[in-house]
């Protein structure tokens, strides 16, 4: 994945947007981590909605899959999305945390949900209510440094009650249509 995050908008140059066209051009990946991180008080929210749609009509361009980092910010990522339309070639929100409610939401929108290392927390019982509520079809599994996949996927086996077997391909398979522009 090739994108700017929304950490790093306030510093970079008026470059990016080409340079991030030309290396996209030049490369099989797809758009991100892009998207909106509200989590602190002086976040420039324009410049990151600016940053954001910017990247979401590149991946509508170049047809690529896009990875969205959230936080904070679900109800204006989903108002953004529906402007701007959910690229088809499979969008994801990596390190999902947001509530069944949101999941649903994304999921009728075609977006796929990742669960990362957040799951092992027994304190995080909305992100483990999502996972176990989220559509087989929409679920996806990473490790975030925090956890080994292993890891991850034992506990998401457990949370969903399904075997670690089943949860592997159902993810696979899952993750083979989400990124499927980028294995062509």
């Amino acid at each position: 994945m090739l994108g700017l995050h929304p950490w790093f908008v306030a510093e970079t140059s008026r470059e990016w947007l080409p340079r991030l066209e030309s290396l996209l051009r030049s490369h099989s990946a797809g758009v991100g981590e892009c998207g909106l991180d509200f989590a602190r008080d002086d976040t420039d929210r324009a410049s990151q909605e600016a940053a954001f749609r910017t990247q979401l009509r590149l991946a509508h361009t170049l047809h690529r899959p896009v990875a969205l980092h959230v936080v904070r910010a679900w109800g204006r990522v989903i108002d953004l999305l529906r402007e701007e339309g959910v690229p088809p070639a499979g969008t994801m929100i990596h390190a999902y945390a947001g509530s069944p409610d949101t999941a649903r939401s994304l999921e009728s929108m075609g977006l796929y949900l990742s669960f990362s290392g957040d799951i092992l927390n027994p304190e995080r019982t909305k992100v483990r209510e999502s996972l176990g509520l989220a559509d087989a079809t929409r679920l996806l599994l990473e490790t975030d440094g925090t956890a080994t996949l292993a890891q991850v996927m034992e506990k998401a086996a457990e949370i969903r009650g399904v075997t670690v077997e089943s949860l592997a391909v159902q993810t696979w398979e899952n993750g083979q249509r989400c990124f499927k522009e980028l294995m062509a």
